[in-house]
C-alpha cells in the first residue's frame, strides 16, 4: 500500500511518499477526527489516500510558512511534536516512519500582462 503522491494546489505544491505502515482505516479516521466536515474527501473525489496526504501536507505547509521553518529535519520535527496522532514524518535514521517528505514548496504564481504593456 506505499505510495507517493504529487499535490499541486494554490498555495503549494507537495510530493509525499506514506509508508505502507500507514492503513488506509488509520488515513480515515485522522480525516473523520481533523476534518469532520469531508471538505478534503470531497475536494479529491472521494480519494481517501489524497485526502489524508492534502491534510498533512496542509498541515506542513503552514508550520513551515508559519514558523518560518526553513529545515526538512526541522520541519518534520515540528510536525512530529505538534501532531504525534497523524503520522510521523520522516527524520534522519528514524525506523517507524509513516510519511517521507519529497519536496514542499510554495507554489509558483504567474502573472500575465498583455504584449502592449510589456513592450
Amino acid at each position: 500500500m506505499a505510495f507517493s503522491i504529487n499535490l499541486n494546489t494554490p498555495r503549494f505544491t507537495a510530493r509525499l511518499a506514506v509508508n505502507d505502515t500507514i492503513s488506509t482505516q488509520h488515513m480515515l479516521a485522522v480525516l473523520a477526527d481533523k476534518q469532520g466536515s469531508g471538505e478534503f474527501i470531497d475536494s479529491c473525489n472521494g480519494n481517501i489516500k489524497a485526502a489524508f496526504s492534502m491534510l498533512i501536507a496542509e498541515k506542513l505547509f503552514t508550520i513551515q510558512h508559519v514558523l518560518g521553518v526553513k529545515s526538512a529535519e526541522q520541519l518534520a520535527i515540528r510536525f512530529n511534536h505538534l501532531h504525534p496522532s497523524l503520522a510521523r514524518i520522516f527524520t534522519q535514521g528514524m525506523v517507524d516512519w509513516g510519511i517521507k517528505v519529497i519536496t514542499l514548496k510554495p507554489a509558483v504564481a504567474f502573472e500575465l500582462t498583455p504584449m502592449e504593456e510589456s513592450a
